[in-house]
């Protein structure tokens, strides 16, 4: 069986990504912080949080607690905030369909 992936479970994936990497920008803009600030605080190189900031490659779970523990901020909470947003996306997509 191939592994296609349908465009609708794309859609489901980036909105994921994108849910998660908004609460991420979210939180260092709160604490005032840019990326280079952020990648020293948590311990990954700038590129690396740039790619995580922007949604383009997902947050796996060392990274979100590294960002957890360098930004100050409880994963749980921001897990919570991001599947917010990511509901919210979902139903607009499917209102786009």
């Amino acid at each position: 069986m191939p592994n296609d992936t349908s465009d609708a479970e794309k859609r489901r994936k980036a909105a994921i990504r994108k849910a998660v990497a908004d609460e991420l920008r979210a939180e260092a803009a709160r604490q005032d912080l840019d990326q280079g600030q952020v990648a020293e605080r948590v311990g990954m190189a700038r590129a690396t949080v740039n790619r995580l900031f922007k949604g383009s490659r997902p947050v796996d779970t060392e990274q979100l607690f590294a960002f957890a523990d360098g930004l100050g901020f409880d994963a749980g909470d921001l897990i919570d905030r991001a599947k917010r947003k990511y509901r919210e996306q979902l139903r607009r997509l499917d209102t786009e369909d």
